[in-house]
């Protein structure tokens, strides 16, 4: 193609758009599904090469020059447990600093351990979808950043047909644009979903070395979330859980729940009305910061632990000496992630797999080194101990010890064949948790600062598989600071929900400013 040609065409941005847990076959690491789960069928990556296109219409149409891989032979099957699928991807240029990204996504809930899509008048789910790019030929890998003009159905995010009928939400501000969240559009309880043409805005411009000419490679990623609404909730069950939680009247008991009734600063010590514990106190006359993320505001909770398949996703964009800080290499499958991730190949070149299912959910044997890194890579945020139990109790009147699933139907463990690993949460306990202010990951392995620091000072644990009493709601027995990898300690995070996520945008409704959630 001549330089004159080149002037007077639109020149294409070839794309990879690979799912981040695709398909892998063929190899000894391939493990099968459960006797009671179907192998999942999806082929996921798609291959755009670079063409010609012709002068921008006014309506640009996608480049149509695809070729789609055969997931069956392509060496990166990440996963067994696929909620979600990504295909027929493309990257159409708008202008010299942006590009659309166009997709279809898919989900079939009949064959997956996991929730329905569905929403309602209170909560619903959530996909958290991100991407991350490299150039042709690098190894580096940088976050895609968006960019929208509003949170909700931003202008040149959309999507050809759906079905059900979807909303795509982009959080935005200083630590916003790094992914999108899609969900319903409107009351609906459905098994499957279908989104064909997808379209969100790519702003090129913020990443170095890539140009409307440039070659590059995308991956999608999507970790599946519920919307924890706004309200009022309770501190405490009114039981004796090891340092639970009260409210403080005059000293003769150490039982009455405290209520959490607004987004502002909460008084603790021991004085009237000010929230106390049995036990991990937090400051005597001081108060839990108007900033620390106290449950009462709205957010998305991971529905399950950090997952295998998403953590070797993770792995397999990481530099190789990040892949040996984050992976821990033991054949024996005493410490590999309990045998549930492995790397396959040779080094530098290793793709990581995971190799089988465990009972419950999620990843064990994180450091919160480990979970932190990969928190601020997917752009979303840790949880604090009063979140945690805003997602167990939600809106229900607390009883007295109590346990069991969380009022959003999430599971946080309990029981032999229920073994969900420990949360690491951030404490209410001294500055270096205290100071923490919501801040979410930008896309890269930097924490934030206010986040706590690699030796987790100020982090603790909540629920999860062990001792029966370990999974109570208000339990906060491990309030002890444990950096390190431990076989029973996992990690969900979650991401503060825009105002707009409140929004019924099927029915143009939108809610009163005290919100229903409080009901």
């Amino acid at each position: 193609m001549s330089k004159q040609t080149n002037n007077r065409t639109w020149l294409a941005l070839a794309a990879v758009f690979l799912s981040a847990l695709p398909a892998y076959a063929q190899t000894k690491a391939n493990a099968k599904p459960a006797a009671d789960e179907k192998e999942p069928t999806e082929k996921n990556e798609v291959v755009i090469e670079k063409v010609d296109a012709p002068p921008a219409p006014k309506t640009a149409a996608p480049f149509q020059a695809q070729k789609i891989l055969d997931a069956q032979v392509t060496p990166v099957r990440v996963t067994l447990r696929r909620w979600i699928a990504f295909e027929n991807g493309t990257v159409v240029p708008r202008d010299e600093k942006t590009a659309t990204l166009k997709f279809d996504a898919s989900s079939d809930m009949r064959s997956m351990w996991t929730f329905l899509n569905f929403r309602n008048d209170l909560s619903h789910t959530a996909a958290w979808i991100f991407f991350k790019v490299r150039t042709e030929g690098s190894s580096e890998w940088q976050p895609v950043r968006l960019v929208a003009d509003k949170p909700m159905n931003p202008t040149g995010y959309g999507c050809e047909e759906a079905t059900p009928p979807i909303d795509l939400m982009v959080p935005g501000g200083a630590d916003g644009f790094t992914g999108l969240f899609l969900r319903l559009a409107d009351q609906n309880s459905e098994t499957t979903l279908n989104a064909k043409g997808i379209t969100a805005i790519w702003d090129f411009s913020a990443n170095k070395g890539i140009t409307k000419d440039t070659k590059v490679e995308i991956r999608v990623f999507a970790i599946r979330m519920m919307y924890i609404a706004k309200g009022p909730y309770h501190l405490g069950s009114g039981g004796r859980e090891r340092f639970g939680f009260y409210q403080y009247t005059d000293g003769k008991q150490d039982t009455l729940p405290f209520k959490v009734t607004g987004p502002g600063a909460i008084p603790t010590g021991k004085q009237a009305g000010r929230l106390w514990a049995r036990g991990g106190e937090p400051e005597d006359g001081g108060e839990i910061p108007a900033t620390f993320p106290n449950g009462y505001a709205a957010f998305y909770c991971a529905t399950t632990p950090l997952e295998h398949g998403d953590y070797a996703a993770y792995l397999n964009v990481l530099s190789p000496a990040d892949q040996e800080k984050r992976f821990v290499d033991d054949p024996a499958g005493t410490k590999d992630y309990k045998g549930m991730v492995s790397r396959i190949g040779e080094a530098p070149n290793y793709v990581f797999v995971q190799n089988g299912f465990r009972k419950g959910h999620g990843i064990w044997n994180l450091s919160y080194q480990d979970a932190a890194l990969w928190t601020a890579w997917a752009g979303l945020r840790p949880m604090t101990e009063l979140e945690f139990e805003k997602a167990m109790r939600g809106f229900r009147e607390p009883m007295p010890d109590e346990a069991g699933y969380s009022y959003w139907g999430m599971n946080f463990g309990g029981g032999i064949y229920n073994n969900q690993p420990q949360m690491r949460v951030l404490t209410v306990l001294g500055d270096a948790s205290r100071k923490f202010t919501g801040t979410h990951g930008l896309g890269t392995l930097a924490l934030p600062t206010d986040w706590p620091k690699e030796d987790a000072v100020g982090v603790a644990t909540r629920g999860g598989w062990g001792a029966p009493d370990l999974f109570r709601t208000s339990n906060r027995g491990m309030c002890d600071t444990d950096p390190e990898r431990r076989a029973t300690f996992g990690w969900r995070c979650v991401r503060t929900a825009p105002v707009e996520a409140e929004w019924n945008t099927a029915r143009d409704e939108k809610p009163e400013p005290a919100g229903k959630s409080g009901k």
